[in-house]
């Protein structure tokens, strides 16, 4: 897709993956089948992007043809021009399960409780942030209760016109659904419900809300709420409301500055609930690797009873591989350092499984080390299949330079020799000969001739599309003087006008670039109109986008009707009968002209003949040598 999300192109594994209710064309916004809450996080990581980070990961969801969000994890690889400016993104998505989101989103709260380095309110919109990204919401608040007034204290919004705080009468803000309704509401569409008639929802009408109660210590202390400006197409799931209870227990955590400091904090009574239930592998051990504590997914997923784990090493529940690996890397060898470590589990059955652990030390006090672990199995599957398909491709990449060695030589050798003899026999043939005869020598002849430029051709194409392009500042002028060079006597025989404007420099490969040149004007030359002389115009432009143009205007038979794509495809040729040639004269145009980044197309000319060849390039044209119509002084060459 371009930088404004438009996209280029969308395979059909996407289509099929998302039921999108409407074909994916070129120039369809990839906004277009995304809700709006996930427009602004979209378009701040693409304008993120530079030659010096061009890679970057972001989850959000694509609206399907049913009308439902499907979230997908998508690698966005940006591709750059010598410049330094964005031309593409390539977004390469895998779908997410709801399970995964939900460990993931729990991994980020754990890890805005371990930075100790932020203050309180930036905390809170930390956390806030965590439920904006997995509810896709439009604005997240914690509202405090004092009295009768509800007071927003700490805000995250995505809307343009709500920007000051203000205390409100609880009737209009949505503590009183909440106290209503709650200690849990999860409204995917208000305006099906009565609270329409409510002053919280004239005060500000969200369409799907889900809130929770927060208490600090024991006293109810507010709400949390995360909303949106659109009805939702499904209700909350069972997964989303525990986690909006969860994300309130964080925040009354946080407020009441009883939370965790680097995983844990000694006799934290609120932390075991979440410590206990969290969907992930958890685990508190003391600096000798023995277990202190665990919660119910590391029995559940290794098979044990709590009784037999407790006070025992860790090593004994690990492969001899990583038992070595935990000797070898202490995990309290750095104070305050969340580390990393891979680790292989054996199940009670036997079953051994890939984890991937985060350990959190502090090594200057004697404080327990809180570790997590997250099941790397489906990963590693994953990565496997991923590894095995860019072997295939590997492996097709390598059938191809084999298949580009046959057709350069052990195919052009039979060819030559059809030729050879073909004459032999033309030239033995006597003049009494059955003209049949005569002709079928000539047809074969010319066959071989024809198949011997279409392998030359197909090899020079299939070169260019594997090759890369040097960057040097090209003088395109006497490029083109020599290509013209090479066709004078088909100019002659034509009877031909060439008319070249004084052209800019651009960067490129001097080489490819000339081939660029010299197919356009030949391919005029080929298709000109029998009824008048072809005339043949290479001039620059600049465009709008202050960039330079190159043009290649000739006066011949056009186009056919919607044939500007098809005829940059290989072997497409709309008038056989009338010309030579193979076919793949303009599909190496545009290869060499997309390989430098940049764009080449086909226009018919306005109530004139012929047609505008016009490249794109991302090249300003100097003073002086640019027109908006070649009618500036031009170099004529004519037969």
């Amino acid at each position: 897709m371009r930088p404004d999300g438009a996209i280029s192109f969308a395979n059909h594994h996407y289509c099929v993956t998302f039921r999108c209710g409407k074909p994916v064309h070129p120039g369809s916004n990839i906004l277009d089948f995304v809700p709006s809450p996930s427009h602004n996080r979209i378009r701040n990581t693409t304008a993120n992007l530079t030659p010096e980070s061009p890679d970057t990961v972001l989850e959000f969801p694509i609206t399907d043809g049913q009308g439902r969000n499907c979230w997908a994890q998508w690698t966005l690889k940006g591709r750059f021009d010598s410049h330094g400016e964005l031309i593409d993104i390539v977004a390469i998505g895998r779908i997410i399960a709801e399970e995964l989101r939900y460990r993931n989103a729990l991994e980020d709260l754990m890890r805005i409780s371990n930075d100790v380095g932020k203050s309180q309110e930036e905390r809170a919109r930390m956390i806030l942030s965590v439920g904006v990204k997995y509810f896709d919401a439009d604005l997240a608040g914690i509202t405090r209760l004092e009295g009768d007034q509800a007071n927003p204290l700490v805000l995250n919004f995505h809307l343009d016109h709500v920007r000051e705080r203000h205390t409100f009468p609880r009737e209009k803000s949505y503590v009183d659904l909440v106290l209503r309704a709650g200690p849990v509401v999860a409204i995917h569409d208000i305006r099906e419900t009565e609270y329409v008639n409510y002053p919280f929802y004239e005060n500000l009408p969200l369409q799907s809300t889900i809130a929770s109660e927060v208490y600090v210590g024991d006293r109810f202390y507010g709400i949390i709420n995360f909303g949106t400006l659109k009805a939702r197409k499904e209700p909350f799931s069972d997964k989303q409301i525990q986690f909006c209870r969860l994300i309130a227990r964080w925040i009354g955590y946080t407020l009441e500055k009883h939370f965790f400091y680097v995983g844990l904090q000694v006799n934290a009574e609120r932390y075991r609930s979440i410590f206990e239930h969290a969907p992930i592998m958890m685990a508190v051990m003391d600096k000798q690797g023995r277990l202190l504590d665990v919660n119910a997914a590391w029995l559940d997923r290794l098979g044990y009873d709590r009784r037999e784990v407790i006070k025992r090493d860790l090593a004994d529940f690990v492969t001899p591989q990583s038992r070595e690996a935990l000797d070898a890397e202490p995990l309290d060898r750095q104070p305050l350092t969340i580390a990393t470590q891979n680790l292989d589990f054996i199940t009670r059955d036997g079953v051994i499984f890939a984890t991937q652990l985060s350990s959190l030390a502090v090594s200057t006090e004697d404080l327990p080390i809180l570790c997590v672990w997250v099941d790397m199995s489906e990963r590693n599957r994953l990565r496997e299949e991923m590894n095995a398909a860019n072997r295939a491709i590997m492996r097709a990449n390598e059938d191809l330079k084999r298949f580009n060695t046959v057709a350069a030589h052990d195919l052009q050798e039979p060819l030559r020799k059809i030729r050879l003899y073909g004459d032999q026999l033309t030239k033995h043939l006597p003049q009494e000969s059955d003209p049949e005869t005569a002709h079928a020598i000539e047809v074969i002849t010319r066959s071989a001739e024809r198949l011997s430029r279409l392998v030359r051709d197909l090899l020079a194409f299939s070169r260019e599309s594997e090759r890369g392009y040097a960057s040097h500042l090209v003088d395109l002028n006497p490029l083109i003087e020599e290509a013209l060079g090479d066709m004078a006597l088909l100019i002659r025989e034509t009877g031909a006008t060439v008319r070249i404007a004084p052209l800019p420099k651009v960067r490129g490969d001097a080489v490819p670039l000339q081939r660029v040149f010299h197919n356009l004007i030949l391919n005029a030359l080929k298709y000109h109109h029998p009824e008048r002389p072809p005339l043949i115009e290479v001039f620059a432009r600049k465009c709008k986008q202050g960039n330079c143009e190159l043009i290649v205007r000739d006066n011949g038979i056009g186009l056919p009707q919607g044939a500007q794509e098809e005829i940059f495809e290989p072997f497409v040729r709309f008038h056989a009968s009338k010309t030579t040639g193979t076919g793949i004269g303009l599909a190496l145009v545009r290869s060499i002209v997309e390989g430098h980044g940049w764009t080449v197309n086909a226009h018919a000319r306005d109530d004139q003949p012929g047609t505008d060849f016009v490249i794109q390039t991302n090249t300003a044209a100097a003073a002086g040598q640019d027109s908006d119509d070649p009618s500036s002084p031009h170099d004529d060459r004519r037969s």
